[in-house]
């Protein structure tokens, strides 16, 4: 059965195992120094920060994760939504998403924004249809194109 919960040290290796599993699919790989620094220090800038990162688990193995983060006192960042490959089209990346979601939104955010790639169709679609909608900013992640937002109010 499907576990989602908060992630603990322990799972720490775990995760980096997954996520750099799902980023392989794309070419891509962890970088400490840029987009995934915040791995190396989950403890100061999700859950000290009024953020949350939560894994999912099934059968012992971590299958997905995600994180919130904050922007400032009104705004949070949606982060690290992974899920591997062979778990897809199951459902586990929108409950992972409403869970993120969900956690903002009990947190009083009264925006949600995420950056992502456009090799990541089937993840745009899941934000759209969560009601996420594309900025016109443009992303500064190396590896993401656009920002997309949400209200939460």
């Amino acid at each position: 059965m499907l576990e989602i919960r908060e992630y603990k040290k322990e799972d720490h290796s775990q995760l980096i195992e997954m996520i750099s599993m799902v980023l392989a699919e794309h070419k891509m790989s962890i970088d400490f120094t840029g987009p995934d620094k915040d791995l190396q220090d989950l403890q100061n800038i999700y859950f000290l920060n009024n953020g949350a990162f939560f894994i999912a688990k099934l059968d012992d193995r971590i299958i997905g994760s995600v994180a919130v983060s904050k922007i400032d006192d009104e705004s949070s960042e949606l982060r690290k939504l992974y899920v591997l490959k062979e778990y897809r089209n199951r459902g586990f990346g929108k409950i992972l998403l409403d869970k993120a979601i969900d956690f903002a939104s009990s947190n009083r955010y009264r925006k949600m924004e995420l950056e992502v790639s456009k090799k990541h169709q089937k993840a745009i679609s899941l934000y759209q249809q969560a009601g996420f909608i594309k900025s016109e900013t443009q992303s500064c992640c190396p590896r993401c194109d656009f920002i997309y937002t949400k209200s939460l109010v």
